[in-house]
């Protein structure tokens, strides 16, 4: 018996010393992941570096907005196809997955009168059902955006219905905000590019462990972000929604230390800062202008930065200043300066002769090293 107890003994404790290598491994992957890029990449990535810690970090959290109430019927199924056939061209031929009779344009029609059926019963169903009805409904009053809305919500009726779900709820609550500031409309660009990064996981981790069907990585990404969610800044609401889904808990179970580690530091490698500025600075440059501006991110930027030159320029000198010279550098010293307090470089350096910027930025002083 005591044999047996020393051998258990010896075991377990061959076991722990295995698991303190592999977290030892994965701290070392984090690490490598939020500070390599720094080291001899140039001062630029050191600069991108530091900003994707903060971004990935709970400070940068697109906040879920309140409970959606009773959204009733306003159009009859007809109406619902119209409006998508107006708007997305081909979604007549559009399939479910696996289903090559199954025409996507009947599901959408179903989801907004019935709602997503698999869910019936949950917390989700009423939500989901409601936020369908929110889309067309909005959607079908106008506004510069809803074909691009419809586009993607109908893109997405040709995959899972756990995807279709996802899509029609990320839809629905950007359509329930109400007026976003500059840093509002950045945390949105900063939560797209994170719903890619944990999408690009998700199929990874899948594809090693062998469960690549789509409803498995949709599961994985509900299980990744509810167990990360909230220490990434994830969407509050899909940390939410990952809350109710009881098919990924039951099907992937909660992440070990080690694979909590391995997930982090590569969900910070997938995470890409430069499609973040990429994409701010596409849409100060390309977005409407004159009346149609009103609460785009152009009119917000120069808003917030109005109030940080002290009647310098105007608001509209600065929106046509950003509209006109806006890049990649200055996006970066802006992003640093709102998420960081700071520009990682001299306001001269960041401005390269452009003095708006550099009323933006402040004062010339280098600024100290932020901590890594």
């Amino acid at each position: 018996m005591a044999l047996q107890l020393e051998r258990s003994l010896r075991a377990l404790q061959a076991r722990l010393r295995e698991v303190k290598a592999a977290v030892g491994e994965a701290r070392q992957l984090v690490r490598s992941a939020e500070e390599g890029a720094g080291r001899g990449c140039g001062h630029r990535a050191g600069r991108l570096a530091r900003l994707a810690r903060m971004l990935a970090s709970p400070a940068v959290q697109l906040r879920a907005p309140g409970r959606l109430g009773e959204v009733p019927m306003e159009l009859s199924l007809s109406e619902v196809a119209r409006l998508f056939l107006d708007h997305v061209p081909g979604v007549q031929r559009f399939v479910c997955p696996g289903q090559p009779r199954s025409y996507s344009l009947k599901a959408i029609q179903s989801a907004y009168a019935k709602g997503f059926m698999t869910l019936a019963g949950t917390d989700r169903h009423q939500q989901l059902m409601w936020l369908m009805r929110l889309i067309v409904h909005r959607c079908s009053s106008g506004g510069s955006q809803s074909s691009g809305h419809l586009r993607e919500v109908a893109e997405a009726f040709k995959g899972s219905e756990e995807e279709q779900a996802h899509t029609v709820e990320r839809v629905g609550l950007q359509l329930m905000d109400a007026v976003v500031d500059f840093r509002g409309h950045l945390v949105k660009i900063v939560d797209s590019q994170k719903d890619l990064a944990v999408k690009a996981l998700a199929a990874e981790m899948c594809a090693r462990l062998d469960h690549g069907g789509a409803g498995d990585v949709e599961h994985f990404r509900q299980r990744f972000i509810l167990d990360v969610g909230d220490a990434l800044g994830l969407n509050q609401a899909h940390v939410q929604s990952a809350r109710l889904d009881e098919a990924a808990q039951a099907r992937f179970p909660p992440l070990t230390t080690s694979e909590l580690l391995q997930a982090k530091a590569r969900f910070l490698e997938l995470f890409s800062v430069e499609s973040v500025l990429d994409a701010f600075v596409s849409e100060v440059r390309s977005g409407p202008d004159g009346p149609a501006a009103h609460g785009s991110i152009a009119s917000a930027f120069s808003q917030w930065a109005a109030e940080r030159v002290l009647h310098e320029y105007s608001a509209c000198q600065l929106e046509a200043h950003a509209r006109a010279e806006l890049d990649g550098e200055l996006a970066l010293a802006l992003l640093e300066t709102l998420f960081l307090g700071q520009p990682g470089c001299t306001a001269s350096e960041a401005s390269r002769g452009k003095e708006w910027i550099r009323a933006i930025l402040g004062p010339s002083e280098r600024p100290e090293e932020a901590p890594a």
